[in-house]
């Protein structure tokens, strides 16, 4: 009987010891998991906090709703534009069947948009009327393409305002910053002969105008065969080989200016406006997009004021419409004067060898903004 209570005692014993440390365990484990959601909290804090720094926030609130058509809203401005460029529409889809590309006429079609756009950079290519109703057509569809815009920064901004935004997202956002009210102006001023473009030498920054001049004049070409150099494969790559299928105007200048010596700055995050970069895996996008560009040498190079201060080498942007957007990328390759129409630009889509100046810029409206690329940062 002795040895009955004993072993009853001791079995008591284990099983309370059982249930002593399966409860301390259970609250051990609920402990870890409270500290595990508090440390995440305070990640997730201290997440938002960077992310709502003062800085971050004054940059926010500069990107705004970008111009559209009109007041009506899309459909209605869709519907008075199917309408109202019906002519257009069929110029430029002969135009672009020519390159051997089809058009989708979708207003819509992110594609289409650019294609239309980029005929702004392509619009010497047109003559008479046909040229009025492109250039037209452009201006509308340069704004068009801002309500698919406004609808992006809309939802970006949301996620900001509620500190949840992502990185990546936030440098898209912050890709929306419309140009800066500071352009350069077709009045020239007080010429400086120091700044003309015989003089023919590296600048202090180490930037050579005619390295970059020589390169742009090369890689010029209405053929298939030169206008790609192949030591700069991506955007040929992603779009099969089709030289035709994408707008190369930035990705064409940023390879002359980097000829000529502009330095690579940063080497991973590709969608900042501070980096500037090239490499085949996914250049940044201030490499090969024009708005881009522009929010990258606006700082690191800074916009003239007059358009005398440009010469052989030195870079211009084009916003078609104003809306504060950039369309279009082209360098300066012949300069032989102080106004407009002795600079004579270089482009890619179209690929124009000195076709045209700048005065034809000023002429169809367009806004310019020009950087001094021997005195930009490197």
């Amino acid at each position: 009987m002795k040895r009955i209570v004993l072993k009853s005692a001791l079995v008591s014993a284990v099983v309370a010891l059982g249930l002593s440390i399966g409860t301390n365990y259970e609250q051990v484990k609920a402990e870890s998991i409270e500290s595990v959601k508090e440390v995440e909290k305070a990640k997730k804090e201290e997440k938002r906090e960077k992310i709502k720094s003062p800085e971050n926030v004054e940059k926010v609130e500069k990107v705004k709703k970008l111009k559209t058509v009109s007041n009506k809203g899309k459909n209605e401005d869709k519907q008075d534009g199917e309408k109202k460029y019906k002519k257009a529409m069929k110029i430029a889809e002969k135009y672009f069947k020519e390159k051997g590309i089809i058009l989708s006429n979708n207003f819509d079609d992110r594609n289409y948009q650019q294609a239309i756009i980029s005929l702004g950079a392509a619009i010497e290519s047109f003559k008479g009327k046909d040229q009025e109703e492109i250039l037209e057509f452009v201006g509308f569809m340069d704004l068009y393409e801002n309500y698919a815009d406004n609808e992006r920064i809309a939802v970006l901004k949301e996620s900001f305002d509620s500190g949840v935004i992502e990185e990546d997202e936030l440098e898209e956002l912050l890709s929306f910053t419309p140009a800066d009210d500071i352009f350069t102006s077709e009045s020239p001023e007080l010429y400086n002969t120091d700044g003309m473009a015989s003089v023919m030498a590296a600048a202090k920054n180490g930037y050579d105008n005619i390295k970059a001049r020589d390169y742009a004049r090369k890689w010029t070409s209405n053929t298939e065969i030169l206008r790609n150099n192949k030591a700069y494969p991506y955007y040929s790559s992603v779009n099969k080989n089709c030289h035709s299928c994408w707008n190369d105007c930035t990705n064409f200048v940023s390879q002359a200016i980097y000829a000529g010596g502009m330095k690579f700055r940063g080497t991973t995050n590709w969608l900042s406006n501070s980096n500037w970069w090239y490499n085949n895996a996914k250049p940044s996008n201030t490499w090969g997009g024009a708005h881009n560009f522009y929010n990258h040498w606006k700082d690191r190079a800074a916009v003239v004021s007059s358009v005398s201060s440009l010469q052989v080498g030195d870079v211009v942007n084009a916003d078609f419409k104003g809306d504060g957007h950039i369309d279009h990328t082209a360098i300066i390759t012949k300069d032989d004067g102080k106004l407009s129409s002795n600079k004579h630009l270089t482009q890619h889509t179209d690929d124009y060898k000195e076709k045209t100046t700048l005065k034809n810029w000023y002429d169809k409206g367009y806004k310019v903004y020009g950087y001094e690329m021997d005195k930009a940062s490197n």
